[in-house]
């Protein structure tokens, strides 16, 4: 189920800064050193160690990349292992308040009658222009009758979402910053990927997104999400 109707403005400029600065911080889980993922966490220091730019147009000043940093993963509740499986004992972060509601009130759609969505973990992917996520299927939750709660920003990308098996013949669809996908019901058991994102600037569709980031404080951010697509998905563990 697509809900194309974006999240409140203060929801999405929230979910960026935080997705690319506090999420990429420990304690959360980290996971592989992909590139995009070394990048979103330059992004953060740069952020956190730069009130502002230093320029009235809130442009970057040249010549400002940081060393890279291992990847990191989102603000869990639950955190994500290797093994496939979610360890609570691990030191985590909580989910911020603002995105936890936005999370239950967009599930609600797809929620049995009478039950409230519990925002118990999220993990947020990080795309470079080059990124791309195989077909897979999210089989790590112990209540499968919970949907997932998949939020988009930054650049366009194509999302696939096929069968009970990779034999199936795909869908596509775009998603775009601001997008909502809840994946409920039958299409928990569905493969699904992204193959490919929209760096060209004429195939990004972020300008709600670049307006919302276009203050000072907020330059190094923009300068990644220019670039990137940040996926923040939500789940109920148990």
């Amino acid at each position: 189920m697509a809900l194309p109707t974006p999240p409140p403005r203060s929801a999405r400029r929230s979910g960026g800064r935080r997705s690319s600065t506090s999420a990429t911080s420990r304690p959360n889980s980290r996971v592989a050193s992909r590139p995009a993922l070394r990048e979103a966490a330059v992004t953060s220091r740069r952020w956190l160690t730069s009130t502002r730019c230093l320029r009235p147009t809130g442009s970057c000043p040249p010549g400002s990349a940081g060393a890279t940093a291992p990847g990191s993963t989102a603000p869990c509740s639950a955190s994500w292992t290797g093994r496939r499986n979610y360890d609570v004992s691990l030191p985590h972060k909580k989910i911020p308040d603002a995105l936890a509601s936005l999370a239950k009130n967009m599930a609600i759609p797809a929620m049995p009658f009478g039950e409230e969505f519990k925002p118990e973990a999220a993990i947020v992917n990080y795309y470079g222009p080059s990124d791309m996520l195989g077909g897979h299927v999210d089989d790590m939750e112990a209540d499968w009758t919970k949907p997932i709660v998949s939020i988009s920003l930054g650049c366009k990308c194509i999302f696939l979402l096929g069968g009970k098996t990779r034999d199936e013949v795909p869908t596509a669809m775009f998603l775009r910053s601001g997008d909502i996908v809840l994946m409920a019901g039958e299409a928990r058991e569905r493969f699904h990927g992204v193959p490919r994102i929209f760096t060209e600037s004429n195939q990004q569709e972020i300008s709600a997104l670049v307006s919302q980031l276009s203050g000072e404080d907020d330059c190094f951010i923009l300068d990644y999400i220019k670039n990137s697509r940040i996926n923040i998905n939500i789940r109920q563990v148990y």
